[in-house]
């Protein structure tokens, strides 16, 4: 087959780049210290990320460095001076989320190669044409999409397209999860995930427990798509992504290694691919939490519940505990070493140790092989429970020394080719197979010889003798008389400045020249309000507007003063019982404006419904807010006003002039911004705040319910229920089930920003947004007092403060800002 398929593999550290380079990546992505969604890898200083360039270029291996975070304005000048050095480098390309980055970087460096994190959550054809109009050169699609799907935006974009193919999986839509940031202060889409998703939560419905067979219950398996790949591969995937910054460089090697034979074998001979059973026991081993196709193929368990960590293989079964010896009794069914790594599931306790020592029939062994019944010490007295091989340690020696050993080392082949005649001197041509060459003539003049000559296959040994340089000789071409002599120090050192050179033109042809007169500064607006407050405030429009998704609540938010509706639309079955004339009319003729909200996740059969609703958008409503790249390009195409929602992350002032020059008249700002970052940003264009909400934490493509309880397919548990999943420490997070089975996670506290409204003004926001869509009985009220305090912006909070004073009420981010 000869469409090449990159293996791009992940480093978050030095070793783990040696790790991948030397096991077959075409590419690895690699971290700065700050600016990267895995914020706790070790990652590289800007020294060592130019350091990993040459080396993967000397070996013809790309280097892509993540800044995929949202940026503050204050990072921002850091940010891109980062990136311009990395540019001037030769780094191959930039994996940003941030659309202000996205922005500065098209107009600061409109060469350098940029990919669109998996972050920007891109699920549809529109927003990858969207970000094609930007100039982005390839995207990394959300780990939601299906094979079908990403054959059709392919097929639909011709977009260089990224797909991850083993490892963790996120159970939120990534650039969606707000979880980690609410409930800690450690954002996720800031590289501070905290993993919440991980943690022990306890099912409720209706306020009482529901028995589950674990208590991880927003914990997701793991993917491997090792039986798959002939499928990836037609489904015109360019890049096979792994992931892995936080794991060790032992994991990195042994799985690169076998996605690098596994395409390699399919490459060769598709009709006869096949994975070995060796093959996949090798990544199980490594590390897994259960594997699956993940969303690829429609259908598969996600979750798994029991344990949020390694398994690694089942070795066994804990028959007993010999108390004289104070060891465990351990029936095997996997050959146990000494060293290797072992976990014990026990009821709800478990235990992991590494073997040491270990008795078989009462004599100490090495090794254990299936069928033995073996004794290990341990003070845990464990009378039954499965044991794990969480880490075979023959197996990570062996890995561990395709990197380790120099010898071992990946080789680029060269041809060399020698001219040595007597009178001229050594001429000596090194080619790779890339067409870069190099010649070196040596000043030493050739001789004849006098006494012994010397002969082709001495000449051919030391081009051959490249020890632990990153070449190997595939050919050497000799044109030499029988008469010559030549010291052999004069053939190493030649041969040896012709390598050094070769090496200099691998690496430094792709530098570039410095695109920036002088470092990028942010520029600084100073604020509207400070000099006259008070006449400012004055002179100001506010909209107060609410976010519903019933005619009644709308008809009751329009009699308690809102200024504008914007009317959630979220399937096609609302779409279709909807009377959108009246609706319309009543929100006009009351004088309230009316924008139609659509969903933040739309996918490729959601465009037909968006389309009719944009259709009658363009006729009868004011606007439409939306959530993604993908429905804003939609939107402008029917030339319609559109604002942009906080799930577009606009979260600085060049995202921020970004959207606003795509088109948008408003944004609703990201919900991890603080008071002061917010009065920054809104000096540059019209935004909007969230000031009452029941904020959505997750985003899942994965129903918890059906994937916890279903195994025989969705038996609508979640009708006429009230999911909530409680937490360790007694907070509940209500579930919504939304159409087509997605999942949203609620805060377990209400967002209330009454208090602070007259500071939210004084930012210097066109408006705020009530989200009244779990206020049931409590909207009208709440509606009119934000009004009132919004009509009297010095009135102070003993007048006018929160309905209910307490815990279950949150001011969010504007005090506190995240990690």
């Amino acid at each position: 087959m000869s469409r090449k398929v990159e293996l791009l593999a992940p480093a978050g550290n030095r070793e783990s780049f040696m790790a991948a380079l030397e096991n077959g990546a075409d590419a690895i992505y690699i971290g700065a210290q700050s600016l990267s969604a895995r914020h706790y890898a070790d990652n590289f200083s800007p020294e060592e990320i130019k350091d990993a360039i040459d080396q993967a270029h000397s070996r013809g291996v790309n280097v892509y460095v993540t800044v995929n975070t949202l940026i503050k304005d204050s990072e921002m000048d850091h940010a891109i001076d980062l990136i311009h050095e990395l540019y001037i480098h030769g780094v191959d390309a930039i994996i940003v989320q941030d659309l202000g980055l996205l922005y500065l970087l098209r107009e600061k460096m409109p060469d350098l190669p940029v990919h669109a994190s998996t972050q920007m959550n891109i699920h549809n054809t529109e927003s990858i044409r969207f970000l094609q109009e930007t100039g982005v050169d390839r995207v990394i699609l959300a780990r939601e999409m299906n094979l079908d799907e990403i054959h059709t935006l392919k097929k639909n974009t011709g977009m260089d397209i990224e797909v991850f193919v083993h490892g963790a999986i996120c159970f939120s839509y990534s650039g969606q999860c707000l979880m980690s940031s609410m409930i800690g202060g450690r954002s996720g889409n800031r590289g501070h995930c905290a993993q919440p998703c991980r943690r022990k939560y306890r099912l409720r419905n209706k306020g009482e427990n529901v028995e589950t067979d674990g208590e991880y219950l927003l914990s997701t398996g793991d993917l491997c798509t090792a039986t798959i790949l002939p499928q990836l591969i037609e489904a015109g995937i360019d890049s096979f992504k792994i992931e892995g910054r936080m794991k060790k460089a032992e994991y990195v090697a042994g799985v690169v290694r076998i996605y690098r034979r596994l395409i390699d074998r399919y490459m060769e001979d598709p009709e006869n691919y096949f994975v070995q059973d060796s093959e996949l026991e090798e990544l199980t081993q490594l590390f897994n939490r259960d594997f699956s196709t993940g969303y690829l193929i429609p259908g598969e368990k996600l979750l798994s519940i029991q344990r949020p960590y390694n398994r690694g293989m089942i070795a066994g079964e804990v028959i007993g505990y010999n108390r004289q010896r104070s060891s465990i009794r351990i029936s095997l069914c996997e050959t146990l070493r000494l060293k290797d790594g072992i976990g014990i599931e026990y009821g709800c306790d478990d235990v992991g140790l590494i073997v040491y020592k270990m008795y078989e029939n009462g004599k100490p062994v090495d090794k254990a092989k299936s069928g033995s019944v073996v004794e290990i010490p341990s003070d845990h007295v464990l009378k039954s429970g499965t044991v794990y091989r969480t880490m075979n340690n023959l197996l990570i020696n062996d890995i561990r020394s395709t990197y380790m050993s120099p010898a071992k080392g990946r080789k680029v082949p060269v041809t060399i080719e020698v001219s040595a005649i007597v009178g001229e001197p050594l001429k000596i041509q090194v080619k790779d197979m890339d067409s870069n060459r190099v010649y070196v003539h040596s000043e030493y003049i050739i001789e004849r010889a006098r006494t012994k000559p010397t002969d082709k296959s001495q000449i051919e040994d030391i081009m051959k003798g490249l020890g632990n340089t990153i070449f190997e000789p595939e050919n050497v071409i000799i044109k030499s008389g029988d008469d010559i002599f030549i010291p052999l120090g004069q053939l190493k050192n030649t041969r040896n400045q012709a390598i050094r050179d070769l090496t200099d033109i691998r690496v430094k042809k792709w530098r570039r020249g410095s695109v920036l007169s002088e470092k990028y500064s942010q520029p600084v607006i100073e604020s509207k309000h400070k000099k006259d407050t008070e006449k400012w405030i004055d002179n100001r429009d506010i909209y107060l507007s609410v976010l519903v998704n019933s005619l009644q609540d709308m008809k009751n938010s329009i009699y308690a003063g809102v200024n504008r509706i914007y009317f959630a639309i979220d399937s096609q079955h609302s779409l279709n019982t909807l009377n959108l004339d009246d609706m319309v009319q009543y929100a006009h003729s009351a004088g309230c404006s009316i924008y139609f909200h659509t969903p933040r996740i739309t996918r490729e059969d959601d465009m037909e419904m968006l389309h009719k609703i944009f259709s009658y958008a363009s006729q009868k409503a004011d606007g439409v807010l939306v959530s993604n790249p993908g429905t804003f390009r939609i939107a402008k195409e029917f030339d319609l006003p559109v604002i942009a929602d906080y799930p577009m992350n606009i979260f600085n002032t060049p995202s921020l002039k970004f959207i606003l020059q795509k088109g948008a008249c408003s944004t609703v700002l990201s919900p991890e911004l603080t008071m002061e970052q917010i009065e920054d940003i809104a000096q540059n264009g019209s935004v909007e705040c969230i000031v009452h909400s029941k904020m959505t934490l997750i985003e899942s493509e994965c129903c918890v319910i059906s994937d916890i309880f279903g195994s025989d397919g969705c038996k609508m548990l979640c009708r006429d229920a009230e999911f909530e999943i409680v937490d360790e420490k007694g907070y509940s997070f209500p579930l919504r089930f939304k159409s087509k089975c997605r999942t949203s996670l609620l805060n377990s506290r209400t967002l209330c920003m009454l208090d602070h409204i007259p500071d939210i003004i004084k930012a210097g926001v066109s408006g705020v947004i009530i989200d009244a869509r779990d206020l049931d009985e409590n909207l009208k009220k709440t509606v009119k007092l934000y009004r009132k305090v919004i009509d009297n912006t010095l009135a102070g909070p003993d007048q006018v403060s929160c309905i209910l004073k307490g815990s279950e009420y949150t001011t969010g981010h504007y005090l506190r800002g995240v990690l």
